[in-house]
């Protein structure tokens, strides 16, 4: 799990705007698209890193996660 705080560390960008736009995904965001990975893997899509036997697919979803190879993509309004 400590891998994942990568993921959370604080990295701000202006936008065209002159606002700020956060760069890296928040908690729920993180917890919503590992579980929505995790139910199209446990669904029968393939995985796309190496599995190990006895992972759940949970587990997977994660690692597709620190190897940045999850096909879904955040829209935040």
């Amino acid at each position: 799990m400590r891998s994942m705080t990568r993921f959370m560390k604080i990295l701000q960008n202006r936008n065209k705007d002159g606002g700020f736009v956060a760069t890296q995904l928040s908690r729920f965001e993180l917890a919503r698209i590992i579980g929505a990975r995790a139910t199209q893997l446990s669904y029968g899509a393939p995985p796309l890193v190496e599995v190990k036997p006895g992972q759940t697919s949970i587990e997977v979803a994660k690692a597709e996660l620190e190897a940045g190879v999850i096909p879904l993509v955040v829209i935040r309004q």
